[in-house]
């Protein structure tokens, strides 16, 4: 069988200032580059085995986002199996707006760029007093870490795990979490646990459904009535989930957008991101940093159907009612003559 050798000066990736980095997929490879030294530190087309256990920073192209993740690579690199373990949220054209402590690309130093082969890197570029460079450790966390003249050692300035909340996924779909509630996770507006026992087990990774039945979904979109019972409920500075739906529509188109579309759940607006909105599970979702979400509460097809049942009702004894005084009306007109 045949082994790929790989060898690496150091556990943890790098990232010093004015340096690019990166992470793409070609040919069902996995290469991290180092822009620098225009070197593949993980390279191969034939490989058998990889190592186990190496995190990476992967970009999604088409969501302009990044996960760090731990890569698993069985005997073939069709194999390949990705654990999400932090996500930044998309990028706005200064920050990811589910990093709420990187300010801007002016005050942060970052910038996204896109490289004719299709490759997505950030540049890092800040300019201050101190000495910063990032590293990816191998516990997969990412820390931001600085020189400090007085100890002569590196201080970590940031990290992006600062609590059970920063890991990908801990409330499963349709949850929310909070680092400073106990529990820490809890369900959406509209949402209950998908296993009661499980969550009062606090293994909240099954998430939450909707209590209104999907199926309703056909039922109260074809009514006007229920078009108008539709609304959104705002969620104040939330961490955008995963897999978004994005659009240049202005703000308020945005909001009919998603109106006019029952199986659109949430939508947000960031003026660097544009329109985003979600018809899939909602993972992923912190109730601190980030944009204003607004759920899709649909109407309750059940007082649809009761709501016309009544009005249908009503007006056949009306027209039951007339037709009975015309009757009478004609009987007696009869009886006269």
């Amino acid at each position: 069988m045949e082994r790929l050798n790989v060898s690496l000066d150091i556990a943890t990736y790098n990232v010093l200032l004015n340096r690019l980095f990166g992470a793409r997929r070609i040919e069902e490879a996995v290469r991290v580059f180092d822009h620098m030294r225009g070197k593949n530190l993980v390279s191969s087309e034939s490989f058998t085995i990889l190592i186990h256990g190496l995190y990476c920073i992967k970009e999604l192209r088409k969501a302009m986002k990044f996960h760090d993740e731990m890569l698993n690579m069985g005997l073939k690199p069709t194999q390949a199996t990705y654990k999400h373990l932090i996500s930044g949220g998309p990028w706005n054209s200064s920050n990811f707006i589910g990093i709420p402590e990187m300010s801007s690309v002016y005050y942060d130093g970052f910038s996204l760029i896109e490289h004719q082969d299709g490759t997505y890197y950030f540049n890092c570029s800040y300019v201050s007093n101190y000495f910063f460079h990032y590293v990816l450790t191998t516990e997969g966390d990412i820390e931001q870490r600085y020189w400090d003249y007085e100890k002569d050692d590196w201080g970590i300035s940031w990290n992006a795990v600062k609590s059970e909340c920063d890991v990908y996924g801990m409330c499963g779909a349709f949850g929310s979490c909070n680092s400073k509630s106990s529990p820490i996770c809890s369900c959406l507006p509209g949402f209950e646990p998908k296993n009661t026992n499980e969550w009062n087990r606090r293994n909240w990774t099954s998430g939450c459904v909707r209590r209104t039945p999907s199926s309703q979904c056909a039922v109260v979109n074809s009514s006007i009535e229920a078009v108008k019972m539709d609304g959104f409920l705002k969620l104040k500075t939330m961490k955008v989930p995963d897999f978004a739906d994005s659009s240049l529509a202005p703000e308020n188109y945005c909001r009919q957008q998603c109106l006019e579309n029952c199986s659109c759940i949430v939508y947000a607006y960031d003026s660097g991101t544009g329109c985003m909105s979600w018809t899939r599970s909602l993972i992923d979702i912190l109730s601190s940093g980030g944009v204003d979400l607004y759920i899709h509460k649909v109407g309750d097809g059940k007082k649809v159907v009761t709501i016309s049942a009544i009005i249908g009702a009503i007006f056949i004894s009306i027209c039951t009612f007339l037709l009975w005084r015309w009757m009478a009306k004609q009987q007696g007109n009869y009886i006269h003559t």
